[in-house]
């Protein structure tokens, strides 16, 4: 069988961003300079975990090759610098909290946010509850979630379908305003 090769463009890696999971792992993610990859412009992609990371040897300024793996996931195919200056997260992005590096059974080193209470990680939670593929509730991205439970208006799924009582305060809240409370509460109710 013929395997098309993937398209590889070099690129400059800006900045690691860490992203918090619902399970409280902390993923860090590539931001680099915006290269042209299968048609569209890409400049992120997940390097998974801390073992991957320490195998591209990664640094921010570092030169680096990327593709999209099945013409589709942004990935880093190699680090041409290889200046291995990274440096791990000491506390959450969100919630502060001290984090801690865990190896999973194959050895793979990964870095968690302990904190049950933080509020991406439930975030995420909610969202993955919301998903289309469980409540399917329009409108309640992790982002979203993530503003009304600064705002202590959800700390729970049980405080999704009491949002209403906060329906004048949401409307009133930069971002949000009443059709857009009116949309995600109609989402909720059906």
């Amino acid at each position: 069988a013929f395997k098309w090769a993937d398209e590889i463009r070099k690129t400059v890696l800006r900045e690691i961003e860490w992203s918090p999971s619902r399970t409280g792992l902390i993923n860090p993610v590539a931001i680099f300079e915006p290269v042209e990859l299968e048609g569209t412009t890409v400049s992120r992609a997940s390097v998974h975990n801390i073992s991957i990371m320490e195998e591209l040897e990664l640094g921010i300024g570092d030169e680096i090759e990327v593709y999209k793996a099945n013409m589709i996931i942004p990935q880093i195919a190699e680090n041409k610098t290889q200046s291995g200056t990274f440096v791990l997260p000491k506390f959450c992005p969100c919630c502060g909290e001290t984090l801690t590096v865990k190896y999973s059974m194959s050895g793979v080193k990964d870095l968690y946010c302990p904190n049950t209470e933080c509020i991406a990680r439930n975030a995420q939670k909610i969202a993955r509850f919301c998903d289309k593929k469980a409540m399917n509730i329009e409108g309640l991205s992790a982002v979203t979630l993530e503003k009304l439970m600064a705002f202590g208006w959800i700390k729970n799924f049980y405080d999704l379908y009491h949002l209403d009582e906060h329906r004048e305060s949401i409307a009133n809240t930069p971002g949000f305003g009443i059709s857009s409370f009116e949309r995600m509460w109609n989402s909720i109710n059906a």
